[in-house]
């Protein structure tokens, strides 16, 4: 085990250095770091396996090579949570295809070369070592990205034995079926234990006239992807994540074969207690909505799965969030307002161009001003008290310094080739969007309240917020 760690992390090392020390030292350093219980290859500690993280090998696979990375630390998804005794991460392999110089392989490379290493990598797996994994699948955003995942597997027959476990996928269309697939891949935290028969149910979706843009015409679903579930769920799910007193308002989750988002609905939870009251959850009859946690809508369920082993899995959470515009975004407001007039399309460019000025002055200014670097250290995920330290020069450590510039590489790559120009978070942020069951909205309404400081990442329920009036813009990502 002493060895395997030492091997592991003189990978890690050789990996992540710019300039290469002799190799005999290198790895004499990796003996003394694996001694000391620095392994790479160390289990995941307990507070990562509750956020879902998972540590997995990863190759990547060029026309003439093929570079093994050291193990990653990913969050992990339903695939490697399934059997965690019979296929343990050691049994997966996360693939991306790069052309040479590890950038996204081109079409203009010619079908016949692309079909050579990457078509022959799906069809005939690949050997490592006396392994040999084979092509199981990938989420949409890793397709995108050109990756998949393999599994240790000898034919054909035990992946499809695999698949079966995760659900029933019908093969009407190819491109749908891998769809359907891909969503097991979504990462995503499981939460709590299994989530018993009684405490979910199916309800019914809101529908309205034929869509004509479809062909043929099929009817308008109103809470497409909507489902809601009780209060005490939502503060169980909080807890378990160790959120304190912020209890988010929406999950975007994944839930059997069910897709979409839930939204907390305190009705659930009166509805319960009522029951309660009076007696009516011990002789609770199957289609009775006393007692359930969780509602989940038709418009939801994109492929059928086993009920046993059911888990609540949350992928994203309501809480203050930027919004950016994009190139298509940009593009439709460029035609819209040349449409309307020379004056609006004049105003909305100059608008673009002023939006763009603010964002790349604040890259600049946090690379040297303080008091802008705290602000944009502060916009990171991972809470760190930065007002509690006073006495650290921010734009000077070593560290830090070394966030703020990546962190303006990453901005401007992002400007260069998405246009992603940030919005101030005073005028726009990002929504979660859900049905409205109260029936009070009319045609063109929305509610919204959101928490004014966007640095607060779990606002607790003192936290100022503020509902919007008047007429606002909204786009949909």
């Amino acid at each position: 085990m002493l060895l395997l760690d030492s091997l592991e992390k003189l990978l890690a090392m050789v990996d992540e250095s710019m300039e290469l020390d002799p190799i005999p030292q290198m790895f004499e350093l990796a003996i003394k770091k694996a001694q000391e219980g620095l392994h790479v290859s160390a289990d995941v500690d307990e507070e990562q396996k509750l956020k879902g993280y998972v540590r997995l090998r990863k190759i990547i696979i060029t026309p003439c090579r093929t570079i093994y990375q050291a193990p990653e630390m990913i969050m992990g998804n339903r695939v490697l949570r399934i059997n965690e005794e019979k296929y343990p991460a050691e049994k997966f392999l996360r693939v991306a295809f790069r052309d040479e110089n590890l950038s996204r392989v081109q079409s203009a490379m010619g079908l016949s070369f692309i079909e050579g290493f990457i078509k022959k990598s799906l069809t005939e797996g690949k050997f490592i070592g006396a392994k040999v994994f084979n092509y199981l699948g990938s989420s949409n955003s890793q397709m995108r990205e050109q990756g998949c995942y393999f599994i240790q597997a000898e034919d054909e027959k035990e992946i499809n034995l695999f698949r079966s476990e995760l659900g029933q996928f019908e093969l009407k269309s190819v491109p749908k079926m891998m769809a359907r697939l891909g969503q097991c891949f979504t990462q995503s935290c499981k939460v709590g234990k299994e989530m018993p028969r009684e405490k979910y149910d199916r309800t019914y979706d809101y529908v309205g006239i034929n869509n004509r843009k479809k062909d043929p015409p099929e009817p308008f679903v109103y809470s497409d992807g909507n489902g809601y579930m009780s209060l005490a769920f939502a503060q169980d799910i909080s807890k378990f994540l160790k959120y304190q007193d912020f209890v988010p308002c929406c999950f975007q989750s994944r839930f059997r074969g069910f897709k979409g988002i839930h939204v907390v609905n305190p009705e659930l939870d009166r509805l319960n207690a009522w029951a309660a009251e009076n007696g009516l959850l011990d002789g609770k009859k199957k289609g009775e909505a006393f007692g359930l946690d969780l509602l989940c809508r038709p418009s939801q369920e994109k492929f059928r799965t086993g009920k046993d082993k059911c888990y609540y899995e949350v992928v994203k959470i309501s809480a203050p969030s930027p919004v950016c515009l994009n190139r298509p975004f940009i593009n439709i407001l460029d035609q819209v307002s040349a449409m309307q007039s020379y004056q609006c399309h004049k105003q909305v460019v100059n608008r673009c161009f002023q939006l763009l000025d603010i964002q790349l002055n604040g890259i600049a200014n946090s690379l040297t001003d303080e008091k802008w670097a705290r602000t944009k250290l502060g916009e990171f995920p991972r809470l760190i008290m930065f007002d509690v330290m006073r006495n650290v020069n921010l734009t000077t450590e070593p560290f830090f310094r070394a966030l703020l510039r990546t962190s303006a590489r990453c901005t401007l790559k992002k400007l260069r080739e998405k246009m992603q120009i940030q919005i101030p978070p005073s005028l726009g942020r990002s929504l979660l969007g859900v049905v409205d069951e109260t029936g009070q909205l009319q045609y063109g309404q929305v509610f919204v309240k959101y928490t004014v400081n966007i640095m607060q990442k779990r606002p607790g329920p003192g936290a100022a917020r503020e509902v919007l009036t008047g007429r606002q813009f909204f786009g949909r990502g």
